[in-house]
This record gives structure tokens, C-alpha cells and sequence, in this order.
């Protein structure tokens, strides 16, 4: 571990934001339920479950084109998963994805999960 020092503090933990953009809406991408599916599904692919999705968290990143989520203080971490083969790299469907895509979003604020 590396630590930082500022006068008269040593700094052991930094947060480094930067600019991404614009809450996310139809005008910026028309898309915008494929954009918010797939910035989820990154995120899951990680092994994180954003968990508040609502429109101030998705975010439209003109630079990158797409959905960025943002604010993970509510998310989860999924347990790692034992690798068994190093090849080939194929990846199991997690009992606990069906929860995450089974969410119809309205995009006026909030999720609703049908179960």
C-alpha cells in the first residue's frame, strides 16, 4: 500500500471522480432501455449489483456513448466463484442474475422488479 501525504496528513484512502455527463434520457439515447440493460450487465459481469437504479444514477457519457452508472453506495458484491478449468473460459449463468433481469424499468425514477 502506498501512502499519500498532504501538509500536516497522511492519506492512506483516495476518490478520484471525473465528469461523465448528463443524466440519461430518450433526447441523449434513444435506446436508452438496451443502454441501461447493458451498463447492468457490465456491471454484473464484475460481480456488482448497482441495487438504485433510478434516473439520477444512469448517466449518458457522450465520450464513451453509452449508459454510465453511478453512485454504488447501495451495491453489492457477489461472492467470487471458484475457477475449475483454465480453459475453455466459458461462463455459467449465476443462480441469482434472473433477479436482476427480471427489472422493468419506467425510467421516472424507480425500478419495479415482477417476479
Amino acid at each position: 500500500m502506498h501512502s499519500y501525504y498532504f501538509t500536516g496528513a497522511r492519506i492512506e484512502h483516495m476518490l478520484l471522480m471525473s465528469w461523465v455527463g448528463e443524466k440519461a434520457t430518450r433526447d441523449t439515447a434513444p435506446n436508452l432501455e438496451v443502454e441501461v440493460t447493458q451498463a447492468l450487465q457490465a456491471a454484473l459481469r464484475e460481480g456488482v449489483v448497482h441495487n438504485d437504479e433510478h434516473g439520477a444514477n444512469l448517466l449518458w457519457s457522450e465520450e464513451r456513448r453509452c449508459v454510465m452508472l453511478v453512485d454504488f453506495d447501495r451495491a453489492d458484491l457477489l461472492p467470487l466463484r471458484k475457477r475449475t478449468k483454465i480453459l475453455p473460459n466459458k461462463r455459467k449463468a449465476r443462480d441469482d442474475d434472473s433477479e436482476i433481469f427480471s427489472r422493468k424499468y419506467d425510467f421516472s425514477g424507480q425500478a419495479h422488479i415482477f417476479a
